[in-house]
């Protein structure tokens, strides 16, 4: 229908590294697999997007090295209950590598929710938390990771824009020396058509 638009996805991907072996002698060259049922949403100008699951495996060059696989997400929804007003929904799934001797990699879970309303015709507010949980193929601690932010973004003229940001992120571990609490300022210049 014009609603929704199903589709299957397959992707192969490969890690190739610019030294072959690390300082631990190991070979991080990998291949990556992944099969993905989704599909596409258009409700018009109120809601769209898009979801997929599937699963993925990372197999690695080196033998000791074990292979990162899991079952995979993504997702990517905007919703305007009004003129001016977007809200989206993100998740994704993302195959991350490791510098760790005895750890293989790791699959990042992430979500983020934000939200976006035009205060005036040239400044508009955001804001946004989000989510996420790091599995790791090896001994590892799993991690999970909150975050929000606030910003402003500024209209000088059509094509540019002074922005600023204000965000906090807080990762817990069952490893203690791995958690950690941080605050960050941004202020930037976009060019925008």
């Amino acid at each position: 229908s014009g609603v929704l638009s199903p589709f299957v996805e397959v992707r192969y991907g490969q890690r190739i590294t610019d030294e072959t072996l690390d300082s631990a002698g190991l070979n991080r060259n990998a291949t990556n697999y992944q099969l993905r049922l989704g599909t596409e949403i258009d409700l018009g100008e109120k809601f769209s997007g898009e979801v997929a699951v599937g699963y993925g495996v990372e197999q690695f060059e080196d033998a000791t090295l074990n292979d990162v696989k899991g079952a995979i997400a993504d997702m990517a929804l905007t919703w305007s209950p009004m003129r001016g007003t977007d809200v989206t929904f993100g998740a994704t799934t993302s195959f991350v590598p490791s510098g760790t001797e005895d750890v293989s990699g790791s699959l990042l879970y992430a979500t983020e929710l934000g939200l976006s309303h035009r205060l005036t015709s040239q400044l508009t507010g955001t804001a946004g938390i989000g989510a996420s949980y790091e599995t790791f193929e090896g001994p590892a601690a799993a991690e999970t990771t909150l975050n929000g932010s606030v910003g402003l973004a500024y209209n000088l003229n059509r094509y540019l824009a002074l922005t600023g940001r204000i965000g906090h992120e807080q990762i817990f571990s069952s490893d203690e020396t791995q958690r950690e609490s941080t605050s960050n300022v941004f202020v930037g210049m976009r060019l925008q058509r």
